[in-house]
């Protein structure tokens, strides 16, 4: 027995799960009766160690049970043993004075009460709690009236009745707490520590009770009573605990009235804190958790990002520091899930929503049923399966919400937070009956809903959210009265909260139904600048579209021009890539809608800027870590090393350095994207950087045009346009029988026909082009006479950039015409009047066409060719084999032909940024649901693929030419064709000035006479790209005239 004490002891002592062994001996020593001490002494270990190896549970745990009886049994011995849990002690130190017959002294009686109060805390044991009240009470009834002790007692009492009202007792709880403590500090002598001591429970209690039950006089009682006791000498716990809850209560009082002069005074105290006692890692924990609710208040009444990151950073630090039993810790981990959702509703992100209900979950589960926080927990929990719910559909997260809500309201007691809580719970309900018309469910919802309004005690703006829920549910059954609520929730609401803008949305949606005019309230909810940017988006295009339905043009302009202007935000740099592209993917065709807009208020200029401003919103961005920063290191080299560090930070999705967690590099991006617009706005106050990386201007969207004209074309179904840019101004031409549905029309059918019918289709698809898009812009270009004069054999007489919009841009407009007239005196083709390129915006152009960088290396004018002859499970391609040896003969041992095996992922983007030109032979793969995913295929391609994101993240100084002779290579997702997300602009991304790709798959042949007869006309220089691709469709159409598919894939973009 004595080795298995030795051996279990030490198991004990490390708190792990007992193993077999030891199970199997503490069931042979339980069943000695009566337990001696000893024995009594080690099963005690044995099941406190069990319970400590075991997950939290609310509902309480056999084995803590049993360890307590355990070692009450073994006697007072206990006490002596080393390591004995706080927990243990305060319960052994209780249990000795139970009976009322008994007659300690005073101060041991106030230990007992105090070790029960404690582990009240620690245990979230309401038993415990009534115990420690019982006990105190019987203290003070024997107690004279004129006692010295009554007030140390009253103290007791007080804070018995406060936990006791924390653990869901009603009003008269936390009303005699408030009253005992008030008492014990008129019993205190006026100077000493027990009067600060029973101030510090009266102001806690009244801080209680104000929570609950808002009554304002509460307090700013609390508010004097711990400014008079906050300053103490260095070391004294009391003023500290005065000085914490005075920061909590001014907070509170923020949250009420929005008076910033409180937020300030509040975070003062709270560093003042941390600056004094902030080692202790209880301490510590506790004052970051309190300034992580400060900023997060702090970011509800603002929307200033920096609030919300450092919400979520100092919850973080206080999690981290916090001890596991901390009865604080559950409170914590609410306040970090809160900011999640914050988050979440701000950027979109959805990686912050999931994580928020994982705490969320954990909150829950470290409080008991029936408590106030546990409701309130609760709350925070429903909101994010809800929010959840709306975003991925799952019925699973919603039925759980309303099945816990269901459950709380069973057990809360009156109050505020189940008041709150049955808000959420009828949201949730009437999110449900949306979803499965259940009427049962609405009905539910609505009076769950009437009731949160009546008993909702909270600030303004907790009732403005219980009154804007009510109205919510009420717009069908009742849209006058849902006129009437939102109009109530307003008035609770400051001009700028951005609380309103929810409102002001519901407001204008319950107008239109009743066949009023919701534009005004959906423009004020769109220029609320505190609110989220989905709500402001949202609101934008309700105002746009209640403008257009009045035909007042200008307004719908001036929406219009608000949407275009916070789309760039809703895909916030703090995302993942992909949950950007699903946040524009949901957008798609605004800045078309914009450009319709501008064009029917008659606004040419504007129309041409929104275009350019709301599409290839992902390029502008990676364009901006690619600026070129010579002029601001001029002015600031400092500055211009700090932007240069960020942007490598941003381009690495923030992985640059980093070696931290999933969730830490969460937090790191959206850091990052707040230092980045830290750093925009200090470049931007330097003298002469006013403008920089903001959109571009009118005036430099024309400039652009110096080369040649630039077509934009916007297809709409209020109107679709052309816009020629040229270097004088912009030639608007309007295109009506252009429209959305015949776009989608070529498009499927250029996708999905068959090899009989298939060139047919490609010839009325070019003729049908031309008649409704090419001719035209041609014609206001004033491009009508030959691209290359007979015998010329370098510069055209005209060129053309393309700039097509949406579903247009996968068509071949620079094949456009009817091509058996290519032999008139003025063909009625594009391909004979001018040299076509393609640009996805205005800005990638200007990128392509950037000064050159200085030192141009010694490798100028040599080529890497990647060649794929075969693909490991795909098909082979033995034109790729004779690509690889025209290269050898024009490029002799300035080309380095890499084939097969050698095509790993990692060897050619470590080969790439050497060679100025770069050629693709191989299969090539278009992701129409992911088109970052689209991709080259290598010879690792299975476990490695070469995607557009790799190549995206290249920066080639020196890069001038990719020849990418794959199949729809310059194809992108229907969903994001905007974006222009494909290989081609991801190539010009990179660094290349020209890239060659191609519309759709192409046979093996032609493919390779192309590239034959584009290297013929270029070597050794690739500024004439466009021109010597030009001229090889040319020659191809000559000899396959009927066969559009050999001659109109291929497409030049770039400069």
């Amino acid at each position: 027995m004595a080795s298995f004490v030795q051996q279990f002891r030490s198991k004990a002592a490390g708190v792990a799960r007992p193993d077999d062994e030891v199970r199997e001996a503490a069931r042979s020593l339980a069943a000695s009766h009566p337990l001696p001490p000893d024995v009594a002494r080690l099963l005690g270990w044995y099941h406190w160690a069990r319970y400590r190896a075991a997950p939290p549970d609310p509902a309480g745990n056999a084995d803590l049970d049993s360890a307590l009886s355990c070692f009450e049994a073994a006697g007072e011995a206990v006490l002596s043993d080393d390591g004995l849990p706080a927990l243990v002690r305060d319960h052994l130190l209780a249990s000795r004075w139970r009976l009322p017959s008994t007659q300690p002294p005073l101060e041991v009686r106030v230990q007992a009460i105090d070790h029960l109060l404690h582990g009240a805390a620690a245990r979230g044991d309401a038993g415990m709690a009534r115990q420690a009240l019982r006990l105190a009470q019987q203290c003070l009834d024997g107690l004279g009236e004129t006692h010295p002790g009554r007030a140390e007692i009253r103290i007791r009492v007080s804070l018995a009745c406060a936990w006791m009202f924390r653990a869901g007792g009603g009003r008269e709880a936390v009303d005699q707490a408030v009253a005992e403590a008030r008492n014990a500090v008129g019993a205190a002598p006026e100077d000493g520590l027990l009067r600060r001591k029973a101030s510090l429970a009266l102001a806690s209690a009244l801080e209680q009770r104000f929570d609950e039950f808002r009554s304002m006089g509460d307090l700013s009682e609390a508010i004097a009573i711990c400014r008079v006791h906050a300053p103490s000498p260095e070391g004294d716990p009391v003023g500290r605990s005065h000085r914490s809850l005075l920061a909590e209560c001014l907070q509170l009082r923020y949250e009420t009235t929005a008076d910033e002069r409180d937020a300030r005074e509040a975070k003062e105290q709270l560093e003042h804190l941390l600056a004094t006692d902030g080692s202790d890692g209880a301490s510590y924990a506790a004052y970051r958790s309190s300034l992580a609710a400060l900023h997060l208040a702090q970011y509800e009444r603002t929307g200033t990002a920096e609030h919300l990151n450092e919400s979520t950073t100092h919850s973080r630090r206080a999690l981290a520091a916090a001890e596991p039993a901390q009865p604080e810790r559950a409170e914590m981990l609410e306040r970090l899930s809160l900011a999640l959702q914050a988050r979440f509703e701000r950027t979109g992100d959805p990686g912050a929503l999931d994580e928020a209900i994982d705490v969320g979950e954990k909150a829950v589960r470290l409080s008991h049923p029936g408590e106030r926080r546990h409701t309130r927990y609760l709350y925070g929990l429903l909101m994010a399966l809800r929010i959840r719910h709306d975003l991925a559909g799952d019925p699973r997260d919603l039925d759980r919400a309303i099945a816990l809500g269901r459950a709380a309201r069973e057990l809360g007691s009156a109050g505020n937070q189940t008041a709150l809580l049955a808000h959420q719970l009828g949201i949730a309900l009437r999110r449900r009956h949306e979803n499965r018309h259940d009427g049962d469910d609405l009905d539910e919802a609505l009076r769950i809903a009437r009731l949160a309004c009546d008993q909702t005690q909270g600030t303004p703006r907790e009732q403005a959210a219980a009154l804007n829920s009510l109205a919510h549910g009420l717009r069908v059954r009742e849209p006058d009265t849902a006129a009437h609520t939102y109009e109530r929730a307003l008035e609770l609401l400051g001009p700028a909260d951005p609380a309103r803008a929810a409102a002001l949305v519901g407001l204008g949606e319950v107008r239109e139904r009743t066949g009023r005019d919701g534009g005004p309230a959906f423009r004020q909810a769109a220029n609320i600048t505190a609110a989220t940017t989905s709500v402001r988006l949202g609101a934008a295009q309700r105002w746009r579209d209640a403008s257009i339905a009045h035909r007042d043009w200008p307004d719908a302009l001036d929406a219009a021009a608000t949407a275009v202007e916070l789309l760039p935000r809703l895909a916030g740099i703090e995302l993942l890539r992909k949950d950007q592209e699903e946040q524009l993917a949901a957008q798609s065709g605004l800045a078309s809608t914009a450009a319709a807009v501008a064009l029917q208020a008659g606004d040419v200029g504007a129309a041409a800027v929104m275009l350019e401003q709301g599409r290839g919103v992902l390029l502008a961005r990676a364009l901006d870590a690619r600026t070129d920063l010579t002029a601001l290191r001029e002015r600031d080299e400092a500055l211009a090393a700090e932007f240069a560090t960020l942007c490598r930070a941003l381009d690495a999705g923030g992985r640059e350095h980093w070696s931290g967690t999933g969730t830490d590099l969460a937090d790191h991006r959206h850091h990052l994207a707040g230092a980045w617009d830290q750093i925009l706005e200090r470049i931007r106050e330097v003298p002469g950087f006013t403008d920089f990386l903001k959109p571009l201007s009118l005036e430099k969207i024309t400039a652009a045009a110096v080369h040649g004209p630039i077509a934009m074309v916007n297809v709409h179904h209020i109107r679709s346009d052309a816009l020629v840019v040229k270097p004088e101004g912009i030639r608007h031409i309007s295109l009506p029988r252009l429209t959305p549905g015949s776009v989608r029309q070529r498009v499927t059918a250029l996708l999905t026909s068959g090899d009989e019918d298939r060139e047919q289709r490609l010839l009325g698809m070019l003729g049908w082009l031309w008649d409704t898009v090419a001719g035209p812009v041609l014609k206001a270009a004033d491009i009508v006479a030959a691209a290359v004069p007979e015998g010329s054999a370098t510069d055209p007489v005209s060129r053309l950039w393309w700039c097509p919009t949406g579903l247009l841009s996968l068509l071949p407009l620079h094949a456009a015409g009817h091509h058996h007239t290519r032999s008139d005196a003025v063909p009625m083709t594009v391909m004979d009047r001018t040299v076509s390129s393609y640009t996805p915006t205005i800005r990638a152009l200007l990128h392509a066409r950037r000064p050159a960088e200085q030192g141009q290396p010694s490798w100028a004018g040599r080529v890497f060719a990647v060649v794929m002859p075969r693909t490991p499970a795909e098909a082979n391609i033995p034109g790729a084999g004779r690509e690889a040896r025209l290269l050898t003969e024009r490029f002799g041992t300035r080309a380095e032909i890499r084939e097969g095996a050698e095509n790993l992922h990692a060897a050619v983007l470590s080969e790439l940024p050497r060679f100025p030109w770069a050629h693709f032979s191989c299969h090539g793969v278009s992701d129409a649901q992911n088109p970052s995913r689209s991709r080259l295929l290598l010879y690792d391609h299975s476990e490695r693929p070469f995607t557009v994101t790799d190549v995206a993240r290249l920066r080639l100084g020196h890069a001038e030419l990719a020849f990418l002779s794959a199949c729809s290579t310059a194809r992108t997702g229907t969903a994001l064709a905007d974006e222009a997300i494909q290989l081609v602009s991801a190539f010009q991304l990179a660094g290349y000035r020209h890239a060659i790709g191609t519309l759709w798959e192409i046979g093996d042949g032609p493919a390779v006479r192309i590239a034959t007869d584009v290297y013929t006309a270029l070597e050794p220089d690739a500024r004439n790209a466009a021109l010597a691709l030009h001229k090889a469709l040319l020659r191809r159409r000559t000899n396959a005239g009927n066969t559009p598919s050999v001659w109109a894939a291929h497409l030049h973009s770039g400069a």
